[in-house]
């Protein structure tokens, strides 16, 4: 990894060396996972199952995506992914406050769309 790279994946909310030291120091295993992490789906399960008015998917989609964004240290996407799960945890569609989960769910597509488009780019 460029040290450019490594700066932008910072600069957008990773931890690139807490989590080169997870993975034990071996950058290319980092380098597939965060590359791969671009064409993760759970950003747009969580708003296509919202917009189903299913909050147990959502909940599903945004802990999944919790739990990748943790492994990978991008803190950025991992606290809103976190806060949008525990807003949905055990509820059903009528007892969540929507308006906070689809501001949270917002600001996550768009965290989600930068980390996505540096990735591309530097796939290019």
């Amino acid at each position: 990894m460029d040290e450019s790279f490594k700066k932008q994946l910072e600069d957008n909310g990773v931890d690139v060396e807490a989590t080169l030291k997870r993975f034990m120091g071996r950058e290319a295993i980092f380098m597939k996972f965060i590359l791969k992490f671009a064409d993760d789906q759970s950003c747009t399960g969580i708003r296509e199952s919202l917009d189903n008015q299913d909050a147990k998917a959502a909940f599903e989609h945004a802990h999944s995506l919790k739990g990748v964004s943790g492994n990978l240290g991008i803190s950025s996407i991992y606290d809103l992914a976190a806060q949008i799960s525990d807003l949905l945890r055990g509820k059903s569609i009528e007892e969540v406050s929507m308006d906070q989960v689809l501001e949270l769910q917002e600001q996550l597509e768009k965290t989600f769309g930068s980390i996505r488009s540096l990735i591309q780019n530097y796939q290019q």
